[in-house]
């Protein structure tokens, strides 16, 4: 399995009751330059812990790019979400993502491991 840990910076932030919706950018590894945007819903009646949807693309060096779909869960403390997020690449890859985002500071920081 192979490993990339990488950071990006949050560009957009919208918040309402129900949801939190950003945009992350930055460059991770082999997949060049990301935009990556998650979609966060609380469950169970809690607001500090819940699932994830999401759509990231990629802008690969060669001019080509590569899409995928996000989905996970997330846990909340202080201004920090943990998102855990399996991504499904429209090259064929999978990969597990483990994801701190601090939407006061907006730093991203992840570690990503490619599972097939």
């Amino acid at each position: 399995m192979t490993e990339i840990r990488a950071t990006g910076k949050v560009t957009t932030i919208d918040m309402s009751r129900e949801r939190i919706r950003y945009t992350v950018e930055g460059t991770v590894g082999k997949y060049g330059y990301v935009h990556f945007t998650h979609q966060l819903e609380p469950t169970h009646g809690k607001r500090d812990q819940g699932s994830m949807q999401g759509y990231g693309r990629t802008y690969l060096e060669d001019g080509r790019s590569v899409e995928g779909d996000l989905q996970g869960v997330w846990r909340r403390t202080g201004s920090v979400y943990k998102v855990y997020s399996l991504d499904d690449g429209s090259n064929g890859d999978i990969n597990f993502v483990d994801i701190d985002v601090d939407l006061v500071s907006k730093e991203v920081s992840l570690s990503l491991t490619h599972l097939a």
